[in-house]
């Protein structure tokens, strides 16, 4: 990315972006981490079965709010 930003902008405003990005990414995979484990807790526990691994409302919305929602917000921020 930085290779690619020193074609249209200063040096200050590259900096500063990939930094900021590299916030947000942290912050998805902190987000990612937790509700990872929160589902590792449920599976193990009987909450929700691993047979199938989309019949159930959790993990149904697993996907679409972390994986496309993740990828949006990272995304964004370039």
């Amino acid at each position: 990315m930085i290779k690619a930003g020193w074609q249209c902008h200063s040096s200050q405003w590259k900096n500063i972006d990939v930094i900021e990005f590299d916030k947000i990414v942290s912050g998805c995979s902190i987000i990612w981490e937790y509700t990872d484990s929160l589902f590792k807790k449920a599976y193990d526990g009987g909450l929700i079965s691993g047979d199938n691994p989309l019949d159930e409302t959790p993990e149904i919305m697993y996907y679409p709010v972390l994986n496309l929602g993740g990828r949006r917000i990272k995304t964004g921020t370039r």
